[in-house]
């Protein structure tokens, strides 16, 4: 049996389940569930993460090094430890938490690097690209 956490029963609300058992069968077993139905629980794990719960946290914690792991890659292929980096999608843009923690996991181990969110909304630059067209 698995513990439940203290968003076991939202998360199983919202797939329409009855047990973290069926969740994860959902997960692995099934390979049916598409990429933006899984995403679409990151609300409830990011709730329960900022409530300080432990299994969000573990969840929350893997995806950050996971990013911070991709940028330590781009700075090794571009030979540089010293560059902009603007981050898109509202998981990043819109989690003043989340982003400010990859701030501060970024800051250990590439110092020089200055991460921000886009100025503008991205839809911004596809006017200004098809004006140009």
């Amino acid at each position: 049996m698995i513990a439940p956490t203290s968003f076991t029963e939202k998360l199983l609300a919202h797939f329409q389940l009855t047990s973290p058992e069926e969740f994860i069968d959902l997960l692995y077993l099934e390979d049916t569930l598409p990429v933006d139905k899984v995403a679409s629980c990151t609300p409830i794990i990011l709730e329960a993460w900022g409530k300080g719960d432990e299994a969000a946290r573990t969840i929350v914690e893997a995806e950050l090094e996971k990013l911070v792991r991709l940028v330590v890659g781009i700075s090794r292929q571009m030979g540089s430890e010293k560059f902009s980096l603007s981050v898109a999608g509202s998981l990043l843009t819109k989690s003043t938490d989340y982003f400010g923690t990859l701030k501060e996991k970024l800051r250990v181990v590439l110092p020089q690097v200055e991460i921000s969110v886009p100025l503008y909304d991205p839809v911004f630059g596809a006017i200004i690209i098809g004006a140009r067209v």
